[in-house]
């Protein structure tokens, strides 16, 4: 008798996103190293764009197997708890195709952050949501990033500290809106 075997070939192409590392001589990964990790774990197409924790890779795994591993694999090989999150290349590409930092309300900002959830959200947050002084704003309301949108050249740290960690149900790392587009460019 014939057995078919019918396996899933197809690798969803991500990009994950280490919080707090490489920042004030704090949780030092080479990307070689980094990028290494991945190569061990099976994924494919692995590289990484500058030294703040930014590795594409395929994966023919689901989402949370996969932030699974990789946490797993950085806790055993580096002996470092680093927060990991992961998030479709494909989203990556919409938002930059959507480029909500041209929103004409946002142009005149000092500086626009893409704001990655370390954990993906049930439902979208409700925002925007200001800092008390004004100079921060959390705009974008999806279930997998935000955007904070820094309104002046001096912002006050503790209060955009107290306004994500506060009013957001999941950490997130920032990477410029720059970083973001150069990402983008980079793996397109």
């Amino acid at each position: 008798m014939l057995q078919v075997i019918i396996v899933n070939m197809k690798h969803t192409n991500y990009i994950c996103f280490l919080r707090a590392i490489n920042v004030g001589g704090n949780n030092i990964i080479k990307m070689d190293k980094l990028k290494n990790i991945f190569v061990d774990l099976g994924f494919e197409n692995v590289d990484s764009y500058i030294q703040t924790g930014n590795v594409f890779f395929s994966s023919d795994l689901t989402e949370k197997s996969t932030k699974q591993k990789i946490q797993a694999a950085i806790k055993q090989k580096l002996k470092l708890d680093i927060e990991v999150g992961i998030i479709k290349f494909s989203r990556i590409k919409k938002l930059a195709a959507d480029n909500p930092a041209n929103d004409k309300r946002y142009n005149k900002a000092f500086k626009i952050y893409v704001g990655f959830f370390m954990n993906r959200l049930a439902r979208k947050p409700k925002l925007p949501i200001t800092t008390p002084d004004k100079a921060y704003e959390l705009v974008y309301p999806d279930t997998e990033l935000v955007l904070l949108i820094r309104h002046t050249e001096t912002g006050n740290y503790k209060q955009y500290k107290d306004l994500t960690d506060k009013t957001l149900p999941t950490a997130i790392t920032l990477r410029t809106w720059n970083v973001v587009e150069k990402i983008v460019q980079k793996w397109n």
